[in-house]
């Protein structure tokens, strides 16, 4: 058996081509799972834990960051050679890929960190708004603007990609009065979803036409479900674990 995560670790996955990359935050282990054959294999093993709590993929190329390690990690998934870019004493939370540049989300106080990946310049915003209560755990990009959305309270940093001037998005903070905790976010069609862990609702943000709606996902369940549901969310919340891209 391969053994990606204890009991508390996040497990993070991908999709490249036919294939779901997994990786655990308290294991040593890269796994690759294929679709086709209903098969695992490992592709990376490690010394000891990595860490890592979010990837991305890009031309056959694994990066991954570490919320312990301020370390980029990456894996190249042809020539099966690994390397670590050091970044920071602190580590991050959340990495996305877009138009040949990294966007590095911090855990807590740290900069946001843009990474250009073909000559590996690191370009550093400094987080003017961030504390742990308010922690800025996922990151996404629309348009020309990099959007970091905090973990609770009402507060959307955004950071243009060109010239990285860093700002709060005071639609949304003006449009969103409850301090909620928010379980991850994605983004489909350039329209913002941020899923809610305190209750069974997605808040669906379109920022192009600045227009915010909350999206029940109570749909016909029971009261049972639901509740069970909210528990889930709690739970997956306070052990760490994300779901995305579902």
């Amino acid at each position: 058996p391969i053994y990606l995560s204890k009991p508390g670790s996040v497990v993070v996955g991908k999709i490249f081509k036919d294939t779901l990359i997994l990786v655990g935050y308290l294991s040593e282990y890269i796994v690759r799972y294929n679709f086709i054959n209903n098969e695992f294999d490992i592709i990376y093993e490690g010394d000891k834990s990595l860490f890592l709590c979010d990837i991305c993929i890009h031309n056959s190329k694994i990066y991954a960051i570490s919320d312990k390690r301020g370390t980029l990690f990456i894996y190249d998934l042809e020539t099966k050679t690994s390397k670590f870019i050091e970044i920071d004493k602190k580590g991050y939370n959340s990495i996305v890929y877009k138009n040949g540049k990294l966007f590095l989300t911090p855990f807590s106080d740290n900069d946001f960190i843009i990474i250009d990946i073909d000559n590996e310049n690191i370009h550093r915003i400094k987080n003017l708004y961030g504390q742990y209560d308010e922690s800025y755990l996922y990151g996404c990009v629309i348009g020309s603007y990099y959007y970091a959305v905090p973990w609770k309270k009402g507060k959307i940093i955004k950071i243009n990609i060109n010239d990285y001037t860093c700002m709060i998005d005071e639609f949304y903070e003006k449009s969103i009065s409850h301090d909620s905790h928010v379980s991850g976010c994605t983004v489909y069609e350039d329209i913002l979803f941020i899923l809610r862990a305190d209750i069974p609702e997605m808040i669906r943000y379109d920022i192009s036409n600045k227009i915010i709606d909350n999206i029940s996902l109570e749909c016909q369940m029971s009261k049972k479900l639901i509740d069970e549901i909210y528990w889930a969310n709690v739970m997956l919340e306070h052990s760490s674990f994300r779901l995305e891209d579902l």
